[in-house]
């Protein structure tokens, strides 16, 4: 599950909602 860990870890919309 590479992708989703990196997706976590980078979430630009983690700030928006």
């Amino acid at each position: 599950m590479s992708n989703l860990q990196n997706l976590q870890s980078y979430d630009p919309f983690a700030d928006t909602g």
